[in-house]
């Protein structure tokens, strides 16, 4: 067996999850525009769980947790 399609299968799924990371961020950032902070938090919480690297996806949690708080 082959090591290379197993590596090739990881890439894609990878892609996969980035993708859907992606399009969660997508919807928050809607949500966030049109005032709907506590839905957005949900989506943006969901993205940062598949991709917890992406430091656009934290600062739209911070952003929401701030608009929350009133800060």
């Amino acid at each position: 067996m082959s090591f290379f399609p197993i590596m090739a299968a990881s890439i894609a799924n990878m892609a996969e999850i980035e993708a859907r990371a992606v399009e969660l961020n997508n919807i928050g950032v809607d949500l966030a525009n049109e005032g709907n902070f506590e839905e957005a938090l949900e989506f943006f919480s969901q993205a940062h769980s598949l991709v917890p690297e992406d430091p656009s996806i934290a600062e739209n949690i911070q952003i929401c947790l701030d608009a929350l708080n009133g800060d």
